[in-house]
């Protein structure tokens, strides 16, 4: 109830609402669909299993069957560990994405799975990327079903899978779900991640060099020091408490969370119930576990002698990884850093580097005579579910780089030492794979020599007379070792298939040079062509990677790795120094081995005893699947009470959301509903409004009521389009909306509005910046406009009409990850009884006053000044401490008032984390501006995400 005095401040309340009503639908609902959407065209099918449901393009329907029968295969022992079987979960694999990945979500509930296997990465596994992924996204379903209990089930019943899913994330840390996947993985296959010891080489590189990070410092990471991902972290974590508690340890632990995940505590304490330690106490005795078998590992290892020939001690995390010899004796190699994005420099004998570009390779560079090549993803303008990978080419003598291929599935190319043919390895969106040869120049398919077996090959390499090329080829029984002979096209294994994981092998004269973990290590190995023989190259103590031999083959230049980053190492290469396989020494840290007895025992996951059953393929209609209601939320209230739900199909084209009110002071209710549609190049947002309402106003003398409906209606077109080519990230987009407003009072009430009001709007925003690195605050280079423009159309009761415009320049400061700023803002509205909302900012400093033109000038100067990296338990880690200085120059003008607003000053930034909540990092601050009309100072505090 309103206690309105007098008819003046009635409608002034009635100049409100309207104003409400305009200004709230002119940017519609909130737009719940992004641009993460297939192309159209595509054939969907769908298999139906006991379980599962896969949801796939008919061209890879032999595929998708295998997917079916494995996930059935694991159904009973995926969840064994966790004492829970998923429920049915829907399944999408995505053929047209060139990124390697797999994801579980429950907006909507769904798994899904691009197709591409890892070329380069820590992926690059000898096994099948969708066998890994049933497994570690089958595991993912698991955790999620089994954290539908308790406290957390609760919350489902009353909101659905968004209250699930955020109660999941905020009592259970991430390293938990992540570890315990890639523990799953591990232990049910011959070859998942923790197998494999570079998985784990930066956590070894740090314990074995006396560095002891403190747990938060290590899960929420730093801007200082280098830890790896919680992937890591959360492998050893999880393994180390089963390895010490038993296989269902992490059961009754995610159980007990489960019962009180109200309390952001839950977890660490129902961990110290089940082992007697909390998250901190496990992670500490989780790195002495490992420093101790690490240093029994490492305690008998020879070690070869190398030359490092960059900074063995930098101020900062670097890599140095593809290097090459060049004939000015200078090194080609791949840098990168917390200081620093990928880029391709020369290092010089001297310690002098040349930046030779920046690049966004995926994976290994390969270098020619004159010509660099590497493969990067290229996204579609429009459909960000479409990626290609195409190949690039830099030229040394030009200093110019281009892509060669357009909308190809090319990866990890090779060129040959006379620059003219790059050998590369095509993995279509059929999942068909070749190796094939293209022109150095065009990208001209020269030749795609056959496999009828569709073996999946890696890392291509000429030899030195471009007469042969060698390659790892896999397919279900792990990695082989093969040649190609361009002259006959016949292909011969040098090592048979194995779960060795083999990599980035290259020639040398009779023999072939190739990464391996024979030894417990990843060093570097040779095999004799002829007669096959293997020996061991390199010993060094946490890893080698990458060979390169010099044009006169007495030397070998490789990526070693120490606590410091990958380092640039050389030594002289003589097989009468390398050491026969038979007598390296072999010292395996099998950290998961306990693990496998715990769940199906050796061989499990073995190709004779996987399902071959024949399913029936049906199609797959997405416009008969456009509702998919996920959530809810019901919000009682003695005011306003709400009811909604919230639906997102699976193919993310259709959003849906729609809620009813009850206001119980107005005894009134009303309706809203908003529907997004992606399918089409332009996203259609619509959304309609309809109210009751009730207005008392209570004057000394009587009581008088106001009856009157609020409608509204909205219908927009907005195209967001990926433009980014390289390194620079370029985005526009585009979108107009068209609303309808009306309010109709009845006809024995005294409201003073009854009329509509028709606003259109337009808004354009471009968006340009190169990839920065991760220290730094700002890109160093980037730029971005923002239009837009609002008016109602003539035949609206109200008039109104806006626009503005913003524009921001940034470029590097005077020192590394320091940046300037300049931003222009210009905005001019015409109003009568009511405004349109401002799009702009007001010059820090001030309150925000209504004005018919403003214009603002701004310059800003953004730098880092700690990495304090402090940890207040689990309630606050404190990563960085920056800072902005500023100076805002703007000028309003309303009618014939005109006032300038000049401020000066500085903001103070923490960047943190509170909770554990990594997925959460936040950024709190203060803002002291000096205003230099008024002479005075005024603090504001400020937030960021």
């Amino acid at each position: 109830m309103f206690n309105i005095f007098n008819k003046g401040k009635k409608r002034q309340m009635n100049r409100l609402i309207i104003t409400a009503l305009i200004c709230a639908p002119v940017i519609l609902p909130a737009q719940t669909i992004d641009n993460n959407q297939s192309a159209p065209g595509i054939d969907w099918k769908i298999i139906q299993t006991a379980h599962y449901r896969i949801i796939f393009p008919s061209e890879i329907s032999t595929d998708a069957e295998r997917v079916a029968n494995n996930l059935e295969y694991l159904y009973p022992a995926i969840g064994k560990t966790l004492k829970t079987k998923p429920e049915k979960w829907p399944i999408v694999l995505n053929s047209r994405n060139a990124v390697t990945n797999g994801y579980v979500t429950l907006i909507p509930k769904k798994s899904e799975w691009y197709a591409t296997p890892g070329h380069d990465n820590e992926m690059s596994l000898p096994l099948d990327f969708y066998d890994v992924l049933a497994i570690h996204e089958g595991r993912h379903m698991v955790q999620t079903d089994k954290n539908n209990r308790g406290f957390n089930r609760i919350m489902y019943i009353f909101n659905g899978n968004i209250a699930l899913l955020g109660m999941q994330y905020y009592s259970v840390p991430m390293w938990f779900f992540e570890g315990d996947a890639v523990g799953t993985e591990t232990a049910l296959t011959e070859s998942g991640r923790g197998r494999t010891p570079s998985f784990g080489m930066e956590i070894r590189a740090n314990l074995l060099s006396g560095i002891s990070t403190p747990y938060h410092k290590a899960y929420m990471r730093s801007y200082q020091d280098y830890f790896p991902n919680h992937y890591r972290l959360g492998y050893y974590m999880t393994t180390y408490v089963r390895r010490n508690f038993g296989g269902d340890a992490w059961n009754r632990v995610l159980e007990m969370t489960a019962k009180r995940s109200y309390n952001p505590f839950a977890f660490s304490q129902s961990l110290k119930k089940v082992t007697g330690k909390k998250s901190v106490a496990i992670y500490d005795a989780t790195m002495n576990d490992l420093t101790s078998l690490w240093q029994k590992q490492s305690a008998g290892a020879p070690i070869t002698e190398a030359t490092i020939l960059t900074d063995t001690k930098p101020d900062v995390w670097t890599n140095y990884k593809y290097p090459a010899y060049r004939e000015d004796a200078s090194i080609l190699a791949l840098k990168s850093g917390l200081a620093d994005p990928a880029t391709i420099v020369a290092v010089f004998a001297d310690g002098r580097e040349e930046k030779i570009c920046q690049t966004e390779a995926v994976g290994r560079i390969s270098y020619g005579k004159n010509l660099i090549t590497w493969s990067e993803e290229s996204p579609n303008i429009r459909w960000a579910n479409d990626v290609h990978s195409d190949v690039f080419i830099y030229d040394l003598s030009k200093r110019q780089y281009k892509s060669i291929t357009t909308n190809g599935h090319f990866f990890s190319p090779a060129i040959s030492p006379d620059d003219s043919q790059i050998a590369t390895v095509e993995f279509d969106s059929i999942r068909k794979c070749a190796l094939v040869l293209l022109d150095a120049q065009t990208g001209q398919i020269l030749q795609r020599f056959p496999n009828s077996d569709n073996y999946f090959f890696r890392n291509p390499s000429f030899s030195p007379d471009s007469k042969q090329i060698v390659f790892t080829r896999q397919q279900f029984q792990g990695v082989a070792l093969s040649v190609l002979s361009l002259e006959t096209g016949e292909v011969t294994d040098i090592l048979p298939e194995s779960f060795e994981n083999i990599q980035h092998p290259v020639f040398y004269g009779r023999y072939i040079l190739y990464e391996s973990p024979y030894s417990g290590i990843d060093n570097l190995y040779a095999v004799d062509t002829v007669s096959h023989e293997r020996f061991q190259v390199t010993s060094r103590k946490f890893g080698t990677f990458y060979p390169c031999v010099s044009s006169d083959g007495k030397r070998i230049l490789f990526s070693d790795y120490n606590v410091s980053g990958h380092s640039l190492a050389e030594m002289p290469l003589d097989s009468l120094n390398w050491k026969p396989l038979s007598a390296v020494f072999r010292n395996l840290v099998n950290y998961s081995e306990p693990m496998i007895a715990q769940e199906q025992g050796i061989g499990f996951f073995n190709e004779e005893k996987l399902l071959k059953n024949r399913y029936e393929i049906r199609d797959y209609r997405p416009l008969s699947h456009l509702l998919n209601v996920h959530s809810w939320y019901f919000y009682p209230s003695s005011v306003n009470s709400t009811f909604g739900v919230i639906s997102n199909d699976l193919l993310n084209t259709t959003a849906v959301s729609a809620l009813m009110t009850y206001n119980a002071n107005e005894k009134s209710g009303g309706y809203e509903a908003y529907i997004s549609y992606a399918g089409l190049y332009s996203i259609i947002d619509a959304g309609l409004r309809y109210d009751n309402r009730v207005s008392t106003a209570t004057t000394f003398s009587e009581t008088e009521e106001d009856y009157w409906t609020e409608r509204g209606y909205s219908i927009g077109f907005r195209i967001p389009l990926d433009l980014s080519v390289d390194y620079h990230n370029k985005s526009l987009e585009v979108s107009t909306s068209l609303s309808y407003l009306s309010v109709n009072r009845r006809e024995d009430t005294q409201s003073e509005f009854d009329g509509k009001v028709i606003p259109v709007s337009f808004q354009a925003n471009y968006t340009w910046y190169d990839t920065p690195a991760p220290r730094d605050i700002y890109p160093p280079h980037a730029f971005s406009v923002s239009l837009s423009t609002s008016h109602t159309l003539p035949n609206s009761d109200s008039r109104a009409s806006i626009g503005s415009t913003t524009a921001t320049l940034r470029f590097p400061g005077f020192a590394k990850h320091h940046s300037f700023g300049i931003t222009g803002t210009t905005e001019f509205q015409s109003a009568d009884d009511y405004r349109f909302a401002s799009a702009v900012q007001f010059p820090r400093g001030y309150e925000v006053v209504d004005c018919n033109r403003l214009y603002d000038g701004a310059l800003t100067y953004s730098l880092p000044l700690f990495y304090p990296d402090f940890a207040l338990g689990s309630l606050f880690y404190l990563k960085r401490i920056r800072a902005t200085s500023f100076i805002d120059i703007g000028r309003g003008e309303l009618g014939a008032i005109q006032k300038n607003y000049t401020s000066a000053g500085f903001e103070l930034w923490n960047d943190c984390h509170f909770l554990d909540l990594l997925a959460v990092p936040v950024s709190l601050g203060a803002r002291f501006s000096y205003r230099l009309d008024e002479k005075n100072w005024l603090i504001n505090f400020i937030f960021g995400i």
